[in-house]
């Protein structure tokens, strides 16, 4: 998924030493240490990235290039931090992401574009660790999640929506786990299912509704497992059953331009 790959690309770019190639072409101290413009090449001979050091740290704009020729990413550095802003881009040289690094860690807010240049996500990191708000959005801009991090951990309510900009459902996360009551709603904002979780497993009684608001069904569960779950399986189908013949009136998130959790 195009996602997956910008992120496996910031962690490419957070990670990978500046000198990664033969030295004969770039200039050192006494101490062995980067100084002036480096140029550094591919083994087919293309450029890979130029910089310039001071004391052997990027100081000012560094790029780096796909072996096609194409800018990969632009990576601005302040002399005298351990802190830079980077652009990603793909090989066809769209943008892929922007955000800041410190000490070769995410920190910051985080955006990811969608193929037209949308944004599609947007994160916080502190330390390389997820912390704060992520919200994904459709392509049309509208809100389809909004998640809470504290230090890599999910915490706080999480809430997802329909494209037309009504709750889906809402839940809420105590140390990466789903805990307490839950509520699905339909596009029309109708209640579909109530019931609640505990430490990540559904505990006590789940009840759908109709559209109408008529009660459907009662399940309980008990850490997670339920007492008649084939009810439970039968209301579940007629729901994805609904949701096939709605094709084309409900709008879906494309999966393939947001990151997938």
């Amino acid at each position: 998924m195009r996602i997956k790959y910008i992120i496996a690309l910031c962690c490419f770019i957070g990670l990978l030493p500046v000198a990664m190639q033969a030295e004969d072409i770039n200039k050192v101290d006494a101490q062995n240490r980067k100084q002036g413009k480096w140029v550094k090449n591919y083994p087919g001979g293309k450029v890979a990235y130029e910089a310039f050091f001071v004391d052997d740290k990027p100081v000012g704009k560094l790029t780096r290039y796909h072996q096609n020729g194409k800018v990969l990413a632009n990576q601005q550095y302040i002399e005298g931090t351990d802190s830079c802003f980077v652009e990603l881009f793909l090989e066809d040289g769209k943008k892929a992401a922007e955000g800041g690094y410190v000490k070769e860690k995410k920190s910051g807010i985080w955006k990811y574009f969608g193929s037209n240049g949308e944004v599609v996500l947007t994160e916080s990191y502190k330390y390389g660790l997820q912390n704060g708000t992520s919200t994904r959005y459709y392509a049309n801009g509208e809100v389809l999640e909004k998640s809470s991090w504290n230090m890599g951990v999910q915490q706080g309510v999480y809430s997802r929506y329909f494209e037309n900009g009504s709750l889906s459902f809402e839940m809420v996360y105590t140390n990466g786990a789903p805990n307490g009551l839950v509520r699905h709603y339909y596009p029309n904002g109708s209640l579909r299912m109530e019931g609640a979780y505990k430490d990540g497993l559904r505990e006590g009684k789940w009840i759908t509704y109709s559209e109408e608001g008529k009660q459907q069904s009662t399940v309980t569960h008990t850490k997670g497992i339920a007492d008649n779950e084939d009810e439970m399986l039968k209301k579940e189908t007629e729901w994805l059953n609904s949701l096939e013949s709605k094709k084309g009136t409900i709008s879906e998130p494309d999966e393939s331009s947001v990151r997938i959790r």
